[in-house]
Protein backbone atom coordinates (compact mmCIF):
# COMPACT_ATOMS: atom_id res chain seq x y z
CA UNK A 1 0.00 0.00 0.00
CA UNK A 2 1.38 3.40 -0.92
CA UNK A 3 0.41 6.87 0.29
CA UNK A 4 -2.19 7.33 -2.47
CA UNK A 5 -4.11 4.19 -1.41
CA UNK A 6 -4.62 5.32 2.19
CA UNK A 7 -8.37 5.28 2.97
CA UNK A 8 -9.81 8.45 4.46
CA UNK A 9 -13.04 7.91 6.34
CA UNK A 10 -15.61 10.72 6.82
CA UNK A 11 -14.30 11.65 10.28
CA UNK A 12 -10.74 11.89 8.90
CA UNK A 13 -11.85 14.01 5.97
CA UNK A 14 -13.88 16.30 8.20
CA UNK A 15 -10.87 16.82 10.47
CA UNK A 16 -8.56 17.56 7.51
CA UNK A 17 -10.98 20.05 5.93
CA UNK A 18 -12.09 21.68 9.19
CA UNK A 19 -15.71 20.55 8.87
CA UNK A 20 -17.50 20.41 12.23
CA UNK A 21 -20.81 18.68 11.43
CA UNK A 22 -21.55 15.55 9.35
CA UNK A 23 -24.44 17.34 7.64
CA UNK A 24 -22.00 19.91 6.25
CA UNK A 25 -19.96 17.08 4.73
CA UNK A 26 -23.12 15.61 3.21
CA UNK A 27 -24.09 18.97 1.69
CA UNK A 28 -20.61 19.49 0.24
CA UNK A 29 -20.74 16.04 -1.38
CA UNK A 30 -24.22 16.73 -2.73
CA UNK A 31 -23.14 20.10 -4.21
CA UNK A 32 -20.05 18.57 -5.83
CA UNK A 33 -17.46 20.42 -3.74
CA UNK A 34 -16.26 17.04 -2.43
CA UNK A 35 -16.35 13.97 -4.71
CA UNK A 36 -18.50 10.96 -3.89
CA UNK A 37 -16.71 8.34 -1.75
CA UNK A 38 -14.63 5.84 -3.72
CA UNK A 39 -15.91 2.89 -1.69
CA UNK A 40 -19.44 2.75 -0.28
CA UNK A 41 -20.12 -0.39 1.72
CA UNK A 42 -23.05 1.10 3.66
CA UNK A 43 -24.24 4.64 4.31
CA UNK A 44 -22.01 4.81 7.37
CA UNK A 45 -19.11 2.73 6.06
CA UNK A 46 -17.57 4.66 3.20
CA UNK A 47 -14.19 6.12 2.37
CA UNK A 48 -12.12 8.00 -0.15
CA UNK A 49 -8.70 7.14 -1.50
CA UNK A 50 -6.19 9.92 -0.87
CA UNK A 51 -5.42 10.05 -4.62
CA UNK A 52 -9.04 10.97 -5.40
CA UNK A 53 -8.95 13.89 -2.97
CA UNK A 54 -5.60 15.07 -4.34
CA UNK A 55 -7.03 14.91 -7.86
CA UNK A 56 -10.04 16.97 -6.72
CA UNK A 57 -7.67 19.57 -5.27
CA UNK A 58 -8.74 19.08 -1.67
CA UNK A 59 -5.44 17.67 -0.39
CA UNK A 60 -1.80 18.20 -1.27
CA UNK A 61 0.26 15.35 -2.68
CA UNK A 62 1.84 13.16 -0.03
CA UNK A 63 5.19 12.93 -1.85
CA UNK A 64 5.53 15.70 -4.42
CA UNK A 65 7.74 14.74 -7.37
CA UNK A 66 11.31 15.98 -7.19
CA UNK A 67 12.63 17.89 -10.21
CA UNK A 68 15.08 16.05 -12.42
CA UNK A 69 18.64 17.27 -12.14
Amino acid sequence: MNATDIPLFPADLMRLLGIKHPNTLRLKIKSGQIPEPDVKITQKTRYWHRASLVKAGLLAEANPPTPAA
